[in-house]
């Protein structure tokens, strides 16, 4: 989500008014607690069709419904529609936050005990870290493709290397890491 100047909710390239500030939280703490469940229902669904499948599915779906729902997020935002934009933040956050819900188990079945802390302890960290410098790189992202473009194009580049992931994973071996039954 953006904040305007004014601390406001609304897109970048879209017409005001934004919300006000004191909806952003609102909005931000139900979008949360939407997927907050569906992070659990991820780790039953990935266990039942398998992790590996289940995050090429999921990266695959985010790829393209990611930057659909920030879109309309941003949209409704601007329109000053609480309603519709706690819906559509939700949905952000289902279709991107709620993969880490199986994350923890996939890391550790790919780790033998004696290297599951460090390996599980480093990829994790980076999944974590590495979109967490945005600020320091999105801006440049930003310049190049304008506003209404960048935040798409990194959800749409984050589920494809989601999607990715599971099959580097496998082929790689983990420098010799072999995956614990």
């Amino acid at each position: 989500m953006v904040v305007h100047d004014d601390g406001g909710l609304g897109a970048d390239e879209f017409a005001a008014p934004a919300l006000l500030p004191r909806d952003v939280g609102l909005v931000m703490l139900v979008a949360t607690a939407v997927s907050a469940p569906t992070m659990a229902a991820a780790g039953v669904v990935s266990t039942r069709v398998g992790r590996s499948r289940f995050f090429m599915a999921f990266g695959a779906l985010a790829c393209i419904s990611a930057p659909a729902a920030y879109l309309v997020a941003m949209h409704a935002a601007s329109s000053g529609s609480i309603v519709a934009t706690t819906i559509a933040a939700a949905a952000v956050q289902i279709v991107t936050v709620s993969a880490y819900g199986p994350v923890g188990a996939y890391l550790a079945e790919h780790f033998p005990e004696s290297r599951r802390s460090r390996g599980y302890g480093s990829v994790y960290s980076a999944s974590i870290v590495l979109p967490g410098l945005y600020p320091f790189w999105l801006p440049t992202v930003t310049q190049w493709l304008g506003r209404s473009a960048a935040v798409p194009l990194v959800l749409c580049v984050a589920g494809l290397l989601v999607t990715l992931a599971p099959a580097w994973i496998r082929g790689s071996n983990l420098r010799g890491y072999e995956k614990v039954s």
